[in-house]
């Protein structure tokens, strides 16, 4: 299940919505990620590797992605895998400050603001799937 939260910052009002986790496509045998992913929606490096391995299981994801900036971003992913082993994982660059992004599963308690440094404020404000 996927979830949508709203970081905001009361120091200098930074704000931001993202919305990260799995969802009703994510399935490794969906045929329409397969499609997507071959189309090139995904980018590609994704749509080489499925080409090269056709019989690859393909799932849709949001991840949540994290900058040593601070930032905290998501975006529509796929991973994809053959035999229990990890062939592509999407990678993302900082909205703020360029540098590549990490993968996390989840956002932690206190989010410093990437702008000031304060605290923000984290509220959930949707499960969704």
């Amino acid at each position: 299940m996927g979830a949508g939260i709203e970081i905001s910052c009361d120091g200098c009002g930074f704000r931001k919505e993202i919305w990260y986790g799995p969802g009703f496509l994510s399935g490794p045998r969906n045929p329409e990620t397969r499609a997507d992913t071959l189309e090139g929606k995904y980018g590609p490096k994704p749509r080489k590797v499925m080409e090269e391995h056709p019989d690859a299981e393909c799932s849709w994801y949001r991840p949540l992605f994290h900058c040593r900036c601070g930032n905290y971003s998501a975006k529509d992913a796929v991973v994809i895998f053959e035999n229990g082993k990890a062939l592509y994982r999407s990678s993302m660059k900082c909205d703020l400050c360029g540098r590549k992004m990490w993968e996390v599963g989840e956002h932690p308690f206190l989010i410093p603001c990437p702008k000031c440094g304060e605290p923000m404020r984290c509220e959930t404000t949707v499960l969704w799937d």
